[in-house]
C-alpha cells in the first residue's frame, strides 16, 4: 500500500473497489482537490 502514496503515486487515480453489497472510492490525496472531484464523478459513473 505505501507505493501507492510514494513512488506510484503518480501511476493511479481513484479506484471503485466492491465491498460486500456495496463499494467505495479510493482517490490519490495528492492530485488537486479540481482533479480529485474529476476522478471522483468518472468512479461514480463506472458499473459496478
Amino acid at each position: 500500500m505505501e507505493y501507492f502514496g510514494s513512488a506510484g503515486a503518480g501511476k493511479w487515480s481513484a479506484a471503485l473497489v466492491p465491498a460486500g453489497t456495496g463499494c467505495f472510492i479510493l482517490v490519490n490525496s495528492s492530485h488537486t482537490p479540481q482533479r480529485r472531484r474529476s476522478n471522483i464523478a468518472h468512479e461514480m459513473g463506472t458499473p459496478s
